[in-house]
Protein backbone atom coordinates (compact mmCIF):
# COMPACT_ATOMS: atom_id res chain seq x y z
CA UNK A 1 0.00 0.00 0.00
CA UNK A 2 1.57 3.09 -1.14
CA UNK A 3 1.65 6.35 1.89
CA UNK A 4 -1.00 8.71 1.45
CA UNK A 5 -0.17 12.61 0.25
CA UNK A 6 -0.89 15.21 2.90
CA UNK A 7 -2.24 18.05 1.80
CA UNK A 8 -1.29 21.57 3.19
CA UNK A 9 -4.25 22.41 4.34
CA UNK A 10 -4.50 18.99 6.24
CA UNK A 11 -1.22 20.05 8.18
CA UNK A 12 -2.31 23.90 8.67
CA UNK A 13 -5.53 22.60 10.23
CA UNK A 14 -3.61 20.18 12.41
CA UNK A 15 -1.90 23.62 13.64
CA UNK A 16 -4.65 25.29 13.88
CA UNK A 17 -7.04 22.52 15.99
CA UNK A 18 -4.04 20.93 18.15
CA UNK A 19 -2.06 24.61 18.70
CA UNK A 20 1.17 22.76 17.77
CA UNK A 21 3.97 24.62 16.40
CA UNK A 22 5.84 21.86 14.67
CA UNK A 23 7.70 21.95 11.10
CA UNK A 24 5.68 20.75 8.61
CA UNK A 25 7.84 17.31 8.35
CA UNK A 26 6.92 16.72 11.84
CA UNK A 27 3.06 17.15 11.63
CA UNK A 28 3.26 15.32 8.13
CA UNK A 29 4.73 12.41 10.14
CA UNK A 30 2.32 12.53 13.01
CA UNK A 31 -0.83 12.13 10.27
CA UNK A 32 1.28 9.30 8.89
CA UNK A 33 0.96 7.52 12.51
CA UNK A 34 -2.38 8.58 12.86
CA UNK A 35 -3.05 6.87 9.64
CA UNK A 36 -1.57 3.72 10.08
CA UNK A 37 -2.42 3.32 13.60
CA UNK A 38 -6.05 4.46 13.65
CA UNK A 39 -9.06 2.53 12.69
CA UNK A 40 -11.18 3.35 9.91
CA UNK A 41 -14.84 4.98 10.65
CA UNK A 42 -17.66 6.14 9.19
CA UNK A 43 -20.00 9.51 9.06
CA UNK A 44 -23.29 9.27 10.21
CA UNK A 45 -26.27 9.12 7.54
CA UNK A 46 -27.47 12.52 8.65
CA UNK A 47 -23.91 14.34 7.97
CA UNK A 48 -23.27 12.60 4.54
CA UNK A 49 -25.03 14.96 2.33
CA UNK A 50 -23.47 18.08 3.81
CA UNK A 51 -19.79 16.17 3.51
CA UNK A 52 -20.34 15.44 0.10
CA UNK A 53 -20.68 19.34 -0.67
CA UNK A 54 -17.93 19.71 1.16
CA UNK A 55 -15.61 17.37 -0.66
CA UNK A 56 -16.58 18.48 -4.21
CA UNK A 57 -18.84 15.50 -4.67
CA UNK A 58 -16.02 12.99 -4.00
CA UNK A 59 -16.83 10.32 -1.66
CA UNK A 60 -14.58 10.89 1.68
CA UNK A 61 -12.76 7.92 3.91
CA UNK A 62 -12.20 8.65 7.22
CA UNK A 63 -9.64 7.16 10.16
CA UNK A 64 -9.70 7.94 13.70
CA UNK A 65 -6.37 8.12 16.08
CA UNK A 66 -7.56 8.92 19.77
CA UNK A 67 -10.63 11.82 18.76
CA UNK A 68 -8.19 13.05 15.29
CA UNK A 69 -10.10 12.24 12.49
CA UNK A 70 -8.54 12.11 9.23
CA UNK A 71 -10.14 13.18 6.20
CA UNK A 72 -9.32 11.08 3.12
CA UNK A 73 -10.48 10.96 -0.01
CA UNK A 74 -8.99 9.04 -3.87
CA UNK A 75 -7.13 10.76 -6.45
CA UNK A 76 -8.12 9.48 -10.15
CA UNK A 77 -5.58 6.66 -9.83
CA UNK A 78 -7.28 5.33 -6.74
CA UNK A 79 -4.30 6.85 -4.04
CA UNK A 80 -5.30 7.93 -0.99
CA UNK A 81 -5.19 11.86 -0.36
CA UNK A 82 -5.49 13.25 3.42
CA UNK A 83 -7.17 16.74 2.77
CA UNK A 84 -7.70 17.48 6.18
CA UNK A 85 -8.38 16.62 9.91
CA UNK A 86 -10.91 17.21 12.56
CA UNK A 87 -11.52 16.36 16.21
CA UNK A 88 -14.14 14.45 17.03
CA UNK A 89 -15.92 16.66 19.41
CA UNK A 90 -19.29 16.34 17.51
CA UNK A 91 -19.68 13.00 17.31
CA UNK A 92 -20.17 13.29 13.79
CA UNK A 93 -18.58 9.57 12.95
CA UNK A 94 -19.52 5.93 14.04
CA UNK A 95 -17.14 3.03 13.94
CA UNK A 96 -17.18 0.30 11.24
Amino acid sequence: MNEPVITNHAVDRFRERSGATYSDERIRDKLLKFYHDGKRVELKDKYKALALLNHGFKKADYVDYNGWILVLIKDECESEIIVTIHTNQAKRWVSL
